[in-house]
């Protein structure tokens, strides 16, 4: 059997799908552990013809059937974690959904309010802190109405089985039958739409870090191993992290009350986006895409910010999509996520005039690692016993890296199809205990603008305070600076080309 420690079915009784795999197991029980909480898709829609935003049962009931649509097309959306206190967390299947305990309708901003940007922005943290829903299949649909032609719709979910891509599926099986069946208000045509549901039992997709899928040699298996006895010189170091590496304050947890989300986001336009996306295919920064061009910009911004005489370099880790590399489809939900961690010097950025070194080289590094299976740090998983005490004994340890991109790329839709568009997509990532010092989420629209996040768990970027300012002010204003470097690195781009 692929996974050691899984149970015999019979003794879960007949919900029973299947174990949890190394990796999620390693997601459920963090989320457990409170270590990290809700994440977040969402989508600005935009509607061609008015649908009622005041009153909240009606929203609900306009897109209960597309709710129900993604329900009966994803498994993981009736599924239920079950042991997720124990280090054998399995899954369930759940009989019977009612989607009020899975919509929630926030309150229309005031027209005194500012920007759509800005109220998905203040509502985000509120999201990103929600502890996912147990004994439910813990996922919500929380939609901002803007006026009756414009929503946000924001797909709230736990990493434990999805991944950052699942939310983008969400979302285009979400459009799609919305652009089929604008509304539906009763067979009858007065009767509303039913919210308690029960859709057929269906067995979730296999899991993705298998032996099969990610076989391990023994020299990769054994060089975390020896890396701890060894000195570095040997060559067993899984990076290169050093003290002059930027990590931000060791890995800690207070109290959950304490746990919150620091976020910053800024949009880049369609106009700008489209000429960027030009000079990477073009002689200027040719050879470069563009999350290696955010890994340059991004290291860049970070670098003039923090104290040289302190700082030599950063860790930067992606996460990459692994489905066409192991053949799973493009549009199926679950947690094919790998990453890769690359060491960023701060003499490779480089001043006065640009080569893109770090861009193009970024780029050919993970189009390499994203079609490679052997030697995945990801399969290394399966060989802990014990998933718990490892996740809580990296507490007071050093960060694994500074901070983590991870670019869920251009959203494509069917624009021709009239009803409903989505004129723009939002990804964020919450405060994670043991994880990056900072996250950077990116997503685009095909035709649209792009939105980048960044996120961190308040108090973990080691800045110091003064005491006219708080620490989450204090970092604030450092993420913020960075985003602004980044965005005006963007516009100059597009200036140039």
């Amino acid at each position: 059997m692929w996974w050691s420690r899984s149970t015999p079915v019979h003794e879960y009784g007949d919900n029973y799908l299947r174990a949890a795999s190394p990796n999620e197991c390693r997601c459920i029980i963090r989320e457990e552990l409170d270590f990290y909480r809700t994440i977040v898709v969402g989508g600005l829609y935009e509607f061609e013809f008015s649908h009622p935003t005041k009153d909240s049962t009606s929203i609900v009931h306009t897109f209960a059937p597309a709710i129900k649509k993604c329900i009966d097309s994803h498994p993981h959306l009736s599924t239920i974690i079950s042991g997720a206190d124990t280090n054998s967390p399995y899954f369930e299947s759940c009989p019977r959904l009612d989607l009020a305990n899975h919509v929630e309708i926030r309150p229309q901003p005031r027209k005194t309010d500012q920007d759509e940007e800005e109220a998905i922005a203040r509502l985000l943290p509120d999201i990103l802190d929600m502890k996912p829903a147990q004994g439910i299949p813990p996922w919500k649909v929380i939609i901002l109405p803007f006026d009756d032609c414009r929503v946000f719709v924001a797909f709230a979910y736990s990493h434990g089985p999805l991944d950052g891509m699942s939310g983008m599926i969400f979302h285009q099986t979400f459009l799609d039958s919305i652009q089929r069946e604008p509304g539906d208000t009763g067979r009858d045509g007065n009767e509303k739409e039913t919210l308690v549901y029960s859709p057929t039992f269906r067995q979730l997709p296999p899991p993705f870090d298998t032996k099969k899928n990610l076989p391990i040699s023994w020299s990769f298996l054994f060089s975390p191993l020896l890396s701890v006895y060894l000195p570095p010189s040997f060559g067993f170091r899984a990076n290169i992290i050093t003290p002059t590496t930027w990590l931000g304050r060791s890995i800690f947890y207070d109290d959950p009350d304490k746990l919150k989300t620091g976020l910053e986001m800024f949009s880049v336009d369609s106009t700008t986006l489209k000429k960027v996306l030009e000079a990477c295919r073009g002689t200027k920064i040719g050879g470069a895409k563009m999350t290696g061009l955010l890994h340059e910009l991004i290291s860049e911004a970070m670098f003039k910010l923090l104290p040289s005489t302190k700082y030599e370099n950063l860790a930067a880790q992606t996460t990459i999509n692994m489905r066409g590399a192991v053949g799973i489809p493009a549009d199926e939900m679950g947690l094919y996520a790998g990453g890769d961690t690359e060491i960023i010097d701060r003499q490779s950025i480089g001043t006065g005039t640009r080569s893109w070194t770090v861009a193009r080289s970024m780029t050919t590094k993970l189009a390499a690692v994203s079609q490679k299976t052997k030697d995945q740090s990801l399969g290394l998983l399966r060989y802990l016993n014990d998933v718990r005490s490892w996740t809580l004994s990296k507490i007071g340890e050093k960060r694994d890296c500074s901070y983590e991109l991870s670019n869920l790329m251009s959203f494509r839709s069917n624009r021709n199809s009239s009803g409903v568009q989505i004129q723009k997509m939002v990804f964020a990532q919450p405060a994670s205990v043991s994880g990056p010092t900072l996250f950077f989420n990116a997503v685009s629209v095909d035709g649209g603008p792009m939105t980048i996040t960044a996120t961190w768990q308040i108090g973990a970027l080691d800045l110091g305070t003064h005491q006219s300012q708080s620490q989450s002010g204090n970092e604030s204003e450092f993420v913020k600076a960075i985003c602004r470097r980044v965005q005006e690195g963007l516009v100059r781009i597009a200036e140039d080309e």
